[in-house]
């Protein structure tokens, strides 16, 4: 399974970023070899999901989405958990990984969520 998670910086001790369209870097987590793959986002917009949907990962851990990326990634038959804040990608992986975060079910408009 790979794993995307939005991230301040290009490693997995930084916070994840806010906002879906603004992150600096993603993280791409194959789950199975812990394989770690970074980009940068150099789109930072609506856009930024294409950036993303292309690297074809399973799930997308992040902040705030705006509505067009969340349908745009859920269409493309990307998982999505949104509102996660205040911890790092590693937490955020890990909580993921425990079920203590779920999958964001399909809301309308931006999928607005809450400091852990």
């Amino acid at each position: 399974m790979i794993i995307c998670l939005t991230s301040e910086t290009k490693k997995i001790n930084s916070l994840l970023s806010t906002r879906f369209e603004q992150s600096k870097y993603f993280l791409f987590i194959d789950t199975q070899n812990r394989q770690i793959e970074t980009i940068v986002n150099n789109v930072k917009n609506d856009g930024t999901a294409y950036l993303v949907a292309e690297k074809k990962p399973d799930v997308i851990i992040t902040g705030n989405i705006t509505g067009n990326s969340f349908g745009f990634l859920k269409a493309s038959g990307i998982k999505i958990v949104s509102g996660v804040f205040g911890i790092t990608a590693q937490e955020a992986l890990e909580r993921y990984q425990t079920g203590i975060i779920k999958e964001t079910g399909n809301l309308p408009g931006a999928a607005k969520g809450r400091i852990l």
